[in-house]
């Protein structure tokens, strides 16, 4: 097996389209929401999904616009999303963070947030995002600096202040 030339494993992020929908569809219906409706039955466990995912759309794009929304790509291959947001003169917002299955686990995720932090150092911003609590993410997050600043019962808030200049 040939290993990957470097350029194919760097991530490149590129505006999403339209021809992006289905495998942000499929993205989505791996992610968490559709873990906790793993036990419906199949067309209801669909059609709740898909309702999930066109609200958390519709929120997300009237909250945040859709200028920071990006697939994540490896080569030629669809592997993520990376949703971003300026929000005011001081925070860069985290929407979110997904990856493929076969992409987790492999420092990807590590690697989409040092460019969040990156970008929001140069612009002396703060780094903000919501997490579930039972994410394994939370334990990344935690090690790059971000604290908690407001608890809820599924889900925290998380910031990180801006590096000093």
């Amino acid at each position: 097996m040939t290993p990957p030339s470097p350029s194919a494993s760097l991530p490149r992020l590129t505006p999403v389209a339209p021809d992006d929908a289905p495998f942000l569809a499929a993205l989505f219906r791996s992610g968490p929401v559709a873990a906790r409706l793993a036990l419906l039955p199949e067309p209801l466990r669909e059609q709740l999904l898909a309702h999930q995912e066109a609200g958390q759309l519709a929120t997300w794009r009237a909250r945040f616009g859709d200028a920071g929304d990006r697939v994540v790509r490896l080569g030629d291959e669809r592997v993520g999303r990376l949703w971003t947001a300026r929000l005011g003169d001081d925070e860069l917002r985290v929407v979110d963070i997904a990856l493929a299955p076969a992409h987790r686990g492999r420092g990807l995720g590590t690697t989409l947030l040092e460019g969040v932090i990156a970008d929001a150092r140069r612009e002396g911003r703060r780094v903000t995002l919501r997490v579930a609590r039972d994410n394994p993410a939370l334990r990344l997050y935690l090690r790059r600096g971000f604290a908690v600043v407001a608890e809820e019962p599924l889900d925290l808030e998380l910031s990180r202040a801006p590096d000093p200049s």
